[in-house]
């Protein structure tokens, strides 16, 4: 997140982690609050031409962004594990988008949590706007 304060401008707040907030941080812009976003930290053995999300969390966001009446904000470091690549990328939520994309159910099935497999959207990477390239040593949280 500093990463991205830094480049747009805006300060943030993370929300507590609460089964009952959707939403992982408020931003704001100019003191005034501009959006809600989900945060994450994705690791991937190679670079994938898409990046997955619950589809359940996508479609509850969108309630969130209409009951506020703001913008909903993805915001991931990808980090790829062999070459030690990080990249940043963000989108703005469009929620006209999510019927075109590739929806599967899948999910990790190592920490026997059944929770964890469910209907995932497949989104296109080449949707996400790339903000900052960094060095290994950097993080964006």
């Amino acid at each position: 997140m500093r990463a991205f304060k830094g480049r747009f401008g805006i300060d943030y707040q993370m929300t507590p982690k609460d089964d009952a907030l959707v939403y992982d941080a408020l931003i704001f812009r100019s003191g005034k609050l501009s959006a809600l976003a989900e945060v994450r930290v994705k690791r991937q053995k190679a670079p994938y031409p898409f990046l997955l999300m619950n589809t359940h969390k996508i479609r509850d966001l969108v309630k969130e962004s209409e009951r506020f009446g703001l913008p909903i904000l993805f915001i991931i470091e990808v980090r790829e594990l062999y070459s030690g690549r990080v990249e940043h990328v963000w989108m703005k939520l469009n929620p006209e988008m999510i019927p075109t994309w590739y929806k599967k159910v899948c999910g990790r099935k190592d920490r026997g949590d059944p929770f964890d497999v469910n209907e995932a959207c497949f989104i296109p990477r080449n949707q996400f706007n790339i903000w900052q390239p960094l060095d290994n040593s950097s993080s964006m949280l």
